[in-house]
């Protein structure tokens, strides 16, 4: 990546960060603590490109302020080598639940925006925008050391979003997790559930759906034939605190018809 920087346009640069961070999460660090060490010099040459390239790209949590809609839109994958490795949460903290950080195991980032970028319609994005449904206000990172791109004390997230209830249910004809509205069934499908970590899809039946984006086309057409599709993310209650979330997984071929004259809601990931 290095070597091709000076070279790429600015979406470009966002699209080999997550092709970077992919690649890396697919290696096993003897010690899971480095996971923000290992990439700390790489994401200052990153962020001293686009600056010079006139972005205010902040570094959150493994992510750029500049394109944190789209990158909130990674995934865990099971596709690994060694199909012994899952992917699971880290025995100490890390990372908060919306990072790709959060998790040891191989992870992909969200197709449907090739650009990596949040362009708000900027005209020179490449490929299609998405309409960007969720809006990021502000967020809140306690860091372990004075560097900034390094390990994470905490973090949390505060964005306004369409929210709705769903019922998780699991397809063993499909070996699929789907999201669905009252009554259950695909009738009343919401949106393809990919977990973050397989033990997190036991213990509830009823998650939040968080509407990211919409984009041009769904990822899976046999799931959605909808005029509108989206991405994006189920979380669940952080017990004792009014409004807190924590992350469970992402959700890909979300019919936005659902989110139709639903008002936005203040949400806190952590």
């Amino acid at each position: 990546m290095l070597d091709t920087i000076p070279s790429l346009t600015v979406p470009s640069i966002y699209a080999q960060w997550h092709h970077t961070v992919a690649r890396y999460s697919s290696r096993h660090l003897t010690q899971y603590t480095d996971t923000f060490p290992a990439v700390s010099g790489l994401a200052s040459i990153v962020s001293t490109y686009l600056t010079n390239a006139g972005e205010n790209a902040q570094y959150v949590a493994g992510m750029w302020s500049t394109s944190i809609r789209t990158d909130l839109a990674w995934c865990s994958t099971e596709s690994h080598p060694n199909v012994d490795r899952k992917p699971v949460r880290h025995p100490t903290y890390i990372a908060p639940s919306w990072s790709w950080a959060s998790v040891n195991g191989k992870i992909a980032f969200s197709s449907e925006n090739r650009s990596g970028k949040d362009t708000d319609g900027d005209a020179s994005a490449e490929l299609h925008t998405p309409d960007l449904t969720a809006t990021i206000e502000k967020w809140d990172m306690q860091l372990s050391t004075r560097d900034s791109f390094g390990p994470l004390a905490s973090a949390r997230l505060y964005l306004r979003a369409p929210v709705v209830d769903a019922i998780l249910e699991y397809y063993s004809a499909s070996s699929s997790y789907f999201l669905n509205g009252p009554g259950g069934g695909p009738a009343q499908r919401i949106g393809h559930m990919t977990f973050d970590v397989p033990p997190e899809s036991e213990g509830f039946t009823v998650v939040r759906c968080i509407a990211l984006f919409r984009i041009a086309e769904c990822e899976h057409a046999r799931y959605a034939k909808e005029p509108t599709c989206g991405v994006g993310l189920a979380v669940v209650p952080v017990k004792g605190e009014e409004g807190v979330y924590r992350r469970v997984g992402r959700v890909g071929c979300l019919r936005m018809r659902w989110f139709e004259g639903v008002g936005e809601e203040g949400v806190v990931l952590v």
